[in-house]
């Protein structure tokens, strides 16, 4: 037999092996091509599911917020009506400011994954940051100590009252009254900056 029919045969017997093979791995590396792709597919829509539902989460939430901070100003009222009223009055004043009922997860959550710093500006995201922190029950103590103070010194102290405490607290009452109106304002630029298709 001369060479040129054995390497025939050769080729012959390996050729279908070898493309048999590269078949085989070809079909391998497109069923993990596939499923790589199916796989990204699969988790972008859940994390666009998921986002979707964060957002409307937080658009409840500031929603949430700005009823709480609307009872706050009730209360601010309140509390003005008796100080204006006098040191009697005040004797009577029992109210109290929970910011503790503020709602924050949803904000957090979405800070901590980015989303806010890709959709709100550094500016909203701080006036946030700002109205979560000073309504939050860290904050809470500074206006009912500050209220129950001027109280008790109407009730103790009615001379002190007439010149100095009664001015000490319609001061705390225009800055509270600032405060909640400027953080009522931040909730809802935060609602209106948010994407219009996850509302």
């Amino acid at each position: 037999m001369d060479s040129s029919a054995e390497n025939c045969d050769f080729l012959c017997t390996v050729l279908p092996c070898f493309f048999e093979g590269l078949g085989v791995f070809a079909g391998v590396f497109a069923g993990i091509f596939a499923g790589t792709v199916i796989s990204l597919l699969i988790n972008r829509h859940i994390d666009k599911k998921s986002q979707a539902y964060a957002v409307r989460a937080l658009n409840f939430e500031l929603q949430y917020n700005i009823g709480k901070v609307d009872g706050f100003l009730e209360e601010l009222s309140k509390y003005k009506t008796a100080v204006v009223e006098g040191h009697v009055s005040m004797s009577g004043y029992y109210g109290f400011f929970r910011f503790s009922d503020i709602f924050s997860a949803a904000s957090v959550q979405l800070y901590q994954n980015g989303f806010l710093a890709e959709h709100l500006s550094v500016e909203l995201v701080a006036k946030l940051q700002d109205a979560i922190y000073t309504l939050s029950a860290t904050g809470q103590p500074f206006i009912n100590n500050s209220v129950e103070r001027n109280r008790v010194e109407a009730l103790e102290h009615p001379a002190l009252w007439e010149t100095t405490t009664k001015q000490r607290a319609l001061d705390d009452i225009r800055y509270w009254n600032e405060k909640f109106e400027e953080h009522k304002k931040s909730f809802q630029d935060v609602i209106d900056a948010l994407p219009k298709k996850n509302k």
